[in-house]
């Protein structure tokens, strides 16, 4: 009896381990379960769809779905950009936009020669939507006092506008014409102001299907050209109506439709040229607050003849990041990749800028072979970038620094979070940070979420689907929660 007892344990050791494997690979299997049922539903049909989620501590990979499959990322591409902004220029950089004096003040206060305007590449400056930036009158009226307080009240010159910061085109060789000329893909230069958008009201009729008129624009834009083929749409249905023009030019078309009602409706659009605006701007404003200008540029002053005699510096990067990212800011995040540019060269440009942040990828141990990175915004349909990479790049920022960081810098989903629209019934067992991104048939999103002292890095996109972008989002959120149930 007592060698069968001995001859038996290990029989059962052997039983109970297989037992405890096969337990252990049902738990983790069961969790997967629970969200690889999602991919089953209609929504996803004819979709391409990748999701990684990633241990933020350990860095494993605890659940993946096509996370090596490259997808257009639309505006979680902004976290790669922004991200790496605030490690290749530092949270503290700041934008400064400098005045100059080209010439010599003559005794009867005159000033014979230019006023020029160099560009730093602030996206910032003048915005009005931005609440650390300073407004556009108030640099207009900072401009005029630091000018009179030279005792100067007449400038035998003109204003020029130094836009050598940055090489190559504003606007960005791969977006789509139909998005060029609208607020959100507005050029970046060196020098932007008012965000480079500015807005066109409209008169409309409260039936559907009816001719608008445009009542006026603001602010104004000198040289503008716009014929309008807006109509009243269908009740509800909000705003249809794009603008349409070749980069810089001022002739701009628009077509599509309005939702009817009693009151002016008003569109966005980008300004074609922010510092021909700028300069007209303060030519009027000079005089009407008893600056006289000739208008007529001086060219025979030379460089060593400059004085500065007032500056704009911008909020932190920071904030301006946190700003991007919860605003989904384009123009924000083209500048900051330009400007990612300058600390490889002298002159910043998106190809500088998507050099550097590749390099600093490399850094991280990431497969920069694996994506394709064309704007700094995600607006580029071009863009191919896999899950896992977006995943891994998030958690490999939360080692660099930790979950706080991501959370400054990324908006909340809850209902007393930046983002309502999701997890409105969420309560304190978790939390989701998290950048989202969305253009026709692509919803993605990516971010870090937290429960039971338990924290992962995640990366959402899906490509294709034929069915509208809020049933994606709905399907993402039971995701999201049966992840969360699975794992507690």
């Amino acid at each position: 009896m007592l060698a069968m007892h001995y001859s038996i344990w290990p029989m059962m050791n052997r039983s109970y381990l297989v037992i405890l494997i096969c337990c252990i690979h049902f738990t983790f299997y069961s969790q997967n379960v629970n969200i690889d049922i999602h991919f089953e539903n209609p929504v996803f049909d004819h979709a391409s769809v990748g999701l990684t989620i990633i241990d933020a501590e350990s860095g494993e990979t605890v659940y993946n779905h096509n996370g090596n499959l490259a997808l257009i990322p639309a505006s979680t591409l902004k976290t790669v950009t922004t991200f790496s902004a605030l490690e290749l220029l530092g949270p503290e950089f700041r934008y400064k936009t400098s005045l100059f004096l080209q010439g010599e003040k003559l005794g009867d206060g005159s000033f014979y020669g230019n006023l020029i305007i160099k560009g730093s590449g602030d996206p910032s400056l003048g915005s009005p939507f931005f609440e650390k930036a300073l407004g556009l009158d108030e640099i207009k009226s900072r401009i005029a006092k630091a000018i009179k307080a030279k005792g100067i009240s007449c400038i035998e010159g003109t204003i020029l506008i130094d836009n050598s910061l940055f090489e190559g085109s504003p606007v960005n060789e791969t977006w789509q014409w139909n998005d060029l000329s609208n607020y959100y893909a507005s050029g970046v230069w060196p020098f932007n102001i008012h965000e480079n958008l500015f807005y066109i009201n409209f008169e409309r009729s409260i039936e559907e299907f009816q001719p608008t008129n445009i009542s006026y624009i603001l602010p104004k834009i000198p040289n503008i050209i716009i014929q309008s083929n807006v109509t009243t749409g269908a009740m509800g249905s909000g705003d249809n109506a794009y603008v349409y023009s070749h980069p810089f030019s001022s002739d701009l078309q628009i077509v599509g439709t309005i939702p009817p009602g009693k009151d002016l409706f008003q569109i966005k659009a980008a300004i074609p040229n922010p510092g021909e605006y700028i300069k007209n701007e303060l030519i009027a404003y000079f005089d009407q607050n008893g600056i006289s200008i000739s208008k007529d540029s001086l060219s025979n002053r030379s460089v060593s003849d400059l004085t500065e005699f007032i500056s704009f510096t911008s909020a932190s990067l920071s904030e301006i990041v946190r700003e991007a990212n919860l605003k989904s800011n384009n123009l924000y995040c083209e500048a900051i990749l330009k400007s990612i540019g300058t600390t490889i060269s002298e002159k910043g440009s998106t190809n500088k800028g998507i050099k550097a942040v590749k390099k600093f990828l490399r850094l991280l141990e990431l497969d920069v072979k694996s994506f394709t990175y064309k704007d700094g915004s995600g607006l580029s349909n071009r863009n191919r970038i896999p899950t896992a990479f977006i995943a891994s790049y998030l958690q490999k920022i939360y080692q660099l620094h930790s979950s706080k960081y991501l959370e400054e810098h990324l908006s909340h989903a809850s209902p007393d979070g930046d983002v309502t629209y999701l997890f409105n019934d969420s309560n304190e067992e978790y939390q989701v940070h998290l950048k989202s991104g969305s253009m026709s048939q692509v919803m993605a999103y990516c971010g870090i979420i937290q429960f039971d002292e338990k924290k992962y890095c995640f990366s959402f996109i899906s490509n294709g689907h034929l069915q509208g972008n809020r049933s994606i989002r709905v399907a993402f959120e039971h995701i999201v929660q049966d992840f969360i149930q699975g794992r507690t």
